[in-house]
């Protein structure tokens, strides 16, 4: 098993839900982190919070869907850390709502926020890792990505474009050292469902730290392997 102890990574959507836990989770294996989300005041308690040896993660606020700030947040980590190890892409948004009654901003920031911030947080991290002859990158999918569901049009196109564009850049990077994974949880008990009518009984989703342990899982396997996707279920299913 793979050692993750001083690596750098970037996790996005690292304010809360499963971008938070998986921040937690590698920093309990000595990650050097770089945390990128909108919110500038909960990027830094959170740094606080996770302080490593009295080193704390650099902050990064950015919004993903926005090219340059994406440019910067990268930039950032790779001045302070020399390099760039992993990237973990777990921003995102959700709306469920009928196709009639989707706004077209609401339809943009599901995208944007899910698929267009994958591809631009991509875009500047490979060429750094392709420098080096290494790197992991962890997009955070969804069973989603693999089914519909009901009222979320917007939400299953960016998540299948999650997994599509996974599966092309592995292929194109594979070769050069670079593994790309995808993780694919189903329904996960996190600040998403929050604004929600109805929601599945709660109780019986994932919790963010399940994602997060599958995603250590899967950058610890041994350097002579590759773990293309990864999805992971609540107990019952789909519910």
């Amino acid at each position: 098993m793979l050692s993750l102890k001083g690596k750098a990574c970037i996790v996005t959507g690292a304010s809360s839900g499963i971008g938070l836990a998986i921040a937690r989770r590698l920093a309990q294996e000595g990650v050097k982190l770089c945390l990128v989300a909108r919110s500038e005041d909960k990027l830094r308690a959170i740094a606080d919070d996770l302080r490593n040896d009295g080193e704390k993660p650099l902050i990064a606020p950015a919004d993903v869907a926005q090219e340059e700030p994406v440019r910067r947040a990268v930039q950032s980590a790779v001045s302070a850390f020399g390099g760039v190890d992993i990237l973990v892409n777990s921003a995102g948004s959700v709306y469920f709502t009928p196709i009639g009654e989707t706004a077209l901003e609401q339809w943009d920031q599901v995208v944007d926020s899910n698929l267009k911030g994958v591809f631009l947080c991509c875009r500047q991290v490979v060429p750094h890792m392709l420098e080096r002859g290494r790197g992991d990158i962890v997009n955070i999918a969804s069973i989603a990505a693999h089914q519909g569901f009901e009222n979320s049009t917007a939400y299953c196109a960016a998540k299948h474009g999650v997994l599509g564009f996974s599966r092309a850049l592995a292929l194109e990077v594979r070769k050069q050292g670079l593994r790309v994974i995808t993780v694919s949880p189903g329904s996960v008990d996190t600040p998403l469902w929050d604004p929600m009518e109805w929601t599945p009984d709660r109780a019986k989703m994932l919790r963010p730290e399940d994602v997060a342990e599958s995603v250590v899982a899967t950058l610890t396997i041994s350097s002579t392997a590759a773990v293309d996707e990864i999805v992971v279920m609540p107990q019952e299913g789909v519910l």
